[in-house]
């Protein structure tokens, strides 16, 4: 027999109380399972145990009722109430910091702890370490949410569901049983309940079960959902006899105010004389499902601090102002951290989505069908002292038939914000700017006749990521040519997309434009269909001092047959803004005007850097700087090419003192006239030549004139020295 030692041993996981063990009784051995030795042995020791345990609360109880109302202390030191109650005495100690109660017996040394509660005030708490966190409720739960709710029909609390009569004041007597006891309330399916007034939901949860409530009175039709966790799922709301607009709260279809913990569930509001569906300083809400159609304001509107949201499923059918919309005016807390997916809207009186003061809000693929106005409108609105605009955006969806009312010049994408800023009540202060914005991917497509341009950056909007844009048939008619991008504001890029079947240039600009443009990879066709005369299709701008660089890269234009001779409008633009670079024009290096850059103490236009296009007849630009005394301008190129220039510079101390000549530079192999290193330079057997063709230097402006030739690099520098500080411009005509 093997010793018990020897044998292998089971894992305390694979032992379920029917093994069997042997067991000797009555001098017999015989077996048994586990679980009928170990029961009967431990059961005496579960029995005390348990008795015990109700001893002791038992023991609890009676001293909590042997401690007088007299013998309760809140807030007061320990020693001050020892000293106030005799020993041998209970009493109870309440710290209103902490939401608990000592309960302590006085001896005759002091007193001893007998235990510790949390009073009602901490469980009622929305304190997350108090309230529903001393139960194990989640952050955001009052004590109530573990208390099971009773289930009652609108039948069985007294509404008659098959009468045509006004229901209010039966509905009301059931809202307010249900709040005060706190019932779910249940509606008959399909039933209409007809109400004559308001009606509150104060933290009920109500399943209409697809019945119609429907109101008498249009300007008093609101339902309110206002407390800790309001529900609302599968209702009707309509409104008879809708007229007019009225910007009464009252006339709102569903109004959710002052709420937390939200969810809206297949929402049907069918006409009204105000917004479908109202957050009014909501925190934490969820929505599925809404439609809303007819109504004469905003189909979904948040205001009032309203935050934490998601929206799944809206659909908004002719709204009479916004599809969806988030507005903050000024004195109250600012919309933040809001999420809308999948929204439709479709014949809008207005816009279709909109930020108009708010923060981090996203529009995730939108579907946008015919608004009179722009489809998605990020802006701050002085007439209504709404808020700015923060990081926010559109991420895919499309955008159709945007900006149908004549004379609106909106952008189908239109953003602008205005000066100055403003204080919510907390204190923060918001500038009135839109900034951050990013639209990733998003499709617009069609316009209507009031459109600007499909994209538009105003005033006072700072930093547009537009990446990957798809843009087509932005045109209405002969005489009004929208364009791709219409740009003011402040750093703004522009990366990847492609545009067709545009009505005129890809992109204007605006003298406000500032900081830095950036545009690269983007596939351009059909630029200026309604506009066959405007030869500078991609970028059409207006001096802009403010703006430190445009930047042009990697820019695919087609021609379709049309006739381009100038694509890029860059003369308004400085020598120090611009940077076009490796742009493309039917499949061929699109021309590029030079770069006046500055490197040291020189100007330099340096011709041959890879950026300037090559061409029988050469580009025309113009560069304009300022040059001090000790500085220099010159002017770079291979030996290989011809070039022709005009060099016009006045003193700044003396605008009498003008040098206006041009300049002819050539390659040839006879010794020209003139001296070498200022009228010519020996490049072997062979010479690269100035001429002037019309005018003279200005010796009184102009120090000296010289020319180099660099045998590591392979190119000549034309280099000018001027006397004293000089208002100059180079314009290059020609280069071959």
């Amino acid at each position: 027999m093997a010793r018990i030692s020897a044998l292998s041993r089971i894992l305390p996981q694979d032992v379920t109380g029917t093994e069997l063990v042997p067991v000797v009784k009555g001098g017999k051995t015989r077996s048994a399972a586990v679980s009928d030795v170990v029961a009967p042995a431990v059961q005496p020791f579960v029995d005390a145990a348990e008795a015990a345990s109700l001893a002791a609360n038992m023991a609890r109880d009676q001293i909590t009722d042997l401690v007088k109302p007299e013998n309760i202390f809140v807030d007061v030191p320990l020693a001050t109430a020892e000293a106030a109650v005799e020993a041998g005495t209970f009493f109870k100690l309440v710290t209103s910091a902490a939401g608990t109660a000592e309960v302590r017996e006085r001896t005759a040394a002091g007193s001893n702890l007998l235990y510790t509660e949390n009073t009602a005030a901490a469980l009622r708490s929305a304190d997350p370490v108090k309230g529903a966190a001393l139960i194990g409720l989640p952050d955001g739960s009052t004590v109530q949410d573990a208390l099971p709710r009773k289930r009652y029909t609108l039948k069985q609390m007294g509404v008659n569901y098959a009468s045509t009569a006004d229901q209010q004041t039966a509905l009301l007597n059931a809202m307010t049983i249900a709040s005060e006891d706190m019932l779910n309330l249940v509606a008959e399916p399909h039933a209409v309940y007809k109400h004559g007034d308001l009606l509150t939901f104060d933290g009920i949860e109500f399943d209409g079960q697809g019945c119609n409530f429907q109101a008498l009175d249009p300007t008093r039709a609101c339902i309110q959902l206002t407390g800790t966790r309001p529900i609302l799922r599968n209702l009707r709301k309509s409104s008879l006899g809708v007229t007019a607009r009225t910007s009464a709260y009252d006339a709102i279809g569903v109004l959710v105010r002052d709420a937390t913990d939200l969810l809206l569930e297949n929402i049907i509001i069918d006409s009204g004389a105000n917004a479908g569906i109202a957050l009014d300083n909501v925190e934490r809400f969820e929505s599925r499902g809404t439609l809303v159609m007819d109504t004469r304001a905003d189909a979904f509107h948040c205001t009032n601090g309203t935050r934490d949201g998601s929206v799944y499923g809206h659909t908004a059918i002719r709204p009479g102002d916004d599809g969806f919309a988030v507005v903050t005016y000024n004195g109250s807390e600012i919309c933040e951290n809001i999420r809308v997916f999948g929204a439709r809207v479709r014949q809008g009186k207005m816009r279709g989505m909109t930020v108009v003061g708010g923060r981090d809000v996203w529009f995730m693929a939108p579907d946008i069908d015919e608004t009179e106005c722009a489809g998605i409108y990020f802006s701050s609105e002085s007439s209504y002292g709404t808020y700015g605009v923060r990081n926010c955006g559109v991420i895919g969806g499309t955008i159709k038939n945007a900006v149908s009312r004549a004379g609106i010049s909106q952008g189908a994408i239109h953003c602008n914000g205005r000066s100055g800023s403003l204080t919510t009540p907390s204190g923060e202060v918001l500038t009135n700017t839109v900034e951050d914005i990013v639209l990733m991917a998003p499709k617009i497509r069609g316009c209507g006749e009031g459109i600007r341009a499909g994209v538009t950056f105003d005033d006072y909007a700072i930093g547009l990521d537009a990446l990957n844009i798809d843009m087509k048939d932005i045109r209405i008619s002969a005489t009004q040519h929208p364009r791709a991008f219409a740009l003011g504001g402040k750093n703004i890029t522009i990366k990847g997309g492609r545009i067709a079947n545009i009505g005129g240039q890809a992109l204007t600009t605006v003298a406000s434009l500032a900081g830095y443009l950036r545009i690269n990879d983007l596939t351009i066709e059909g630029v200026c269909v309604d506009a066959p005369d405007a030869k500078n299709v991609f970028l059409f701008n207006d001096a802009a001092p403010g703006l430190e660089v445009a930047e042009i890269e990697r820019v695919h234009m087609w021609k379709r047959g049309a006739v381009i001779t100038a694509p890029f409008n860059y003369t308004k633009l400085t020598a120090a803004q611009r940077r076009f670079r490796n742009n493309l024009l039917d499949g061929a290096k699109a021309a590029e005007p030079p770069t006046l850059a500055k490197s040291g103490t020189a100007y330099q236009i340096d011709l041959e850097s890879g950026v300037y296009a090559e061409g029988i007849g050469g580009v025309s630009a113009s560069e304009a700087t300022t040059i001090a005394a000790d500085e220099t301008l010159a002017i770079i190129v291979k030996p290989s090419r011809n070039v022709r220039y005009t060099w016009m510079a006045n003193r700044q101390s003396d605008y009498s003192k003008l040098a206006d000549v041009t300049i002819s530079g050539a390659f040839t192999y006879s010794l020209p006239s003139g001296t070498a290193g200022i009228d010519y330079v020996a490049i072997g057997a062979a010479y690269y030549r100035l001429t002037v063709v019309n005018g003279t230097l200005n010796g009184a402006n102009v120090a000296s004139q010289a020319i180099a030739y660099d045998a590591a690099t392979g190119r000549v520098t034309i280099t000018y020295t001027p006397i004293s500080a000089l208002n100059a411009r180079v314009q290059i005509v020609g280069v071959g």
